[in-house]
């Protein structure tokens, strides 16, 4: 239901701005859960970011993929974790910040 997602949106964006989770993998999480709760505010300018690092990290293993790799085969994939993160976190921080404030008025 649009509640309990507005919710989890919520709730995945506090964590993103407090540094409780990686950056990259609130991200993740944030932009699957935007588009189940509106779709068309997640293509939204201000949002971009998020697809960014959606798209940029699609060909990551996870799950139990991820835990069968070797420690040389994730190294590549957190490399690339940690550039995005660099790369991405002041303007994810505002988008995520934009969206919090849309979320608490609604």
């Amino acid at each position: 239901t649009p509640s309990v997602v507005g919710g989890y949106l919520l709730g995945g964006s506090k964590n993103l701005l407090q540094d409780l989770v990686v950056v990259v993998h609130a991200h993740l999480r944030i932009k699957v859960i935007l588009d189940h709760y509106d779709a068309e505010m997640g293509m939204h300018n201000d949002y971009q970011v998020l697809q960014k690092v959606f798209t940029a990290t699609e060909q990551i293993p996870t799950h139990d993929a991820w835990r069968q790799l070797s420690s040389a085969e994730k190294k590549p994939f957190q490399k690339l974790l940690a550039e995005l993160e660099l790369k991405h976190k002041q303007e994810s921080v505002r988008a995520v910040q934009q969206l919090l404030n849309h979320l608490q008025a609604s």
